[in-house]
């Protein structure tokens, strides 16, 4: 019998950013208005490639899928929607051109901050990534720094 090495135990990835907007207006430029603010020039499975990514949607319901298009109409997945509570919380899987079986876990919460809402995202489930766990986890620790608190956070504005 072969025993696999366990991947070590990468706690959780969070970042939160406070917007000027009502936690309803927060939740839905998050999600169904994620075409106006994420940055696909710089985060998308298309960047790099002779392609580019031309949207990105997410499907605002339990199960609906999240996914970029690129320029020639082709439809990638980028994860799962798995919790819908508006205006308060979304969860979803991630795996962004990988394979479902490495997707990670993000939870996303909208919480009532006076006029403002915090916007906390919390990104788990490295150890699906066995080795490239660690280096995933470090890039996503810039990567979600830009995405929220500079794209997402221009676009409450």
């Amino acid at each position: 019998m072969k025993v696999e090495p366990i991947a070590p135990f990468l706690g959780p990835l969070e970042r939160s950013v406070t917007v000027p907007k009502s936690p309803a207006d927060a939740f839905r430029i998050f999600t169904v208005g994620i075409a106006t603010w994420w940055p696909l020039s710089k985060f998308s499975v298309s960047h790099g490639k002779a392609k580019t990514a031309k949207t990105c949607a997410f499907e605002p319901f339990v199960g609906g899928e999240i996914y970029e298009v690129d320029e020639n109409g082709t439809r990638c997945a980028w994860g799962r929607v798995v919790a819908w509570n508006p205006p308060s919380r979304v969860a979803f899987t991630w795996h962004p051109g990988g394979e479902p079986a490495e997707a990670q876990d993000i939870e996303v919460t909208f919480r009532n901050d006076g006029k403002a809402t915090r916007v906390t995202l919390v990104h788990s489930g490295w150890q699906r990534l066995g080795e490239k766990g660690a280096s995933a986890r470090e890039g996503y620790g810039e990567g979600w720094g830009f995405v929220l608190g500079e794209a997402y956070a221009t676009a409450c504005a």
